[in-house]
């Protein structure tokens, strides 16, 4: 078998560095600080769903109670609440108000948050609307 190192002759040996102790920010990849970080707070869709490890649909909306699956998601950085975009568009938007909190919003306060792949190009749960 090719993985057993033996058989991998022409792989030269090279010495193990030790790993980075600083955590660095994937985007920038500077250091990271605390003071950096943003607390996000998740609401719960299924308590049941929580206690047998998770999955897809276990966290809602804050605004809509909708469970997210692969719907985009924004985070009110002063509450720390994470919408649905839909909900961001017609609760938050109008008003530049958290509609959990109350508090004010600037547009530097929405971040949007990035989905996770699921490595299959037909993961997306469309709905149609009869009009």
């Amino acid at each position: 078998s090719f993985w057993v190192q033996e058989e991998t002759p022409q792989a030269p040996a090279k010495p193990v560095e030790k790993p980075d102790g600083v955590t660095k920010c994937p985007m920038t990849g500077s250091k990271l600080r605390l003071k950096d970080l943003i607390p996000v707070t998740f609401e719960l869709s299924d308590e049941k769903l929580a206690d047998t490890g998770g999955t897809k649909g276990m966290w809602c909306c804050a605004v809509s109670k909708r469970p997210i699956t692969h719907q985009k998601a924004v985070l009110l950085k002063p509450s720390g609440q994470v919408v649905m975009e839909s909900a961001l568009k017609d609760c938050v938007l109008p008003e530049m108000r958290c509609p959990i909190s109350g508090k004010k919003l600037k547009s530097s306060d929405i971040i949007k948050l990035q989905t996770g792949g699921t490595s299959f190009c037909a993961h997306n749960e469309v709905e149609a609307k009869k009009d």
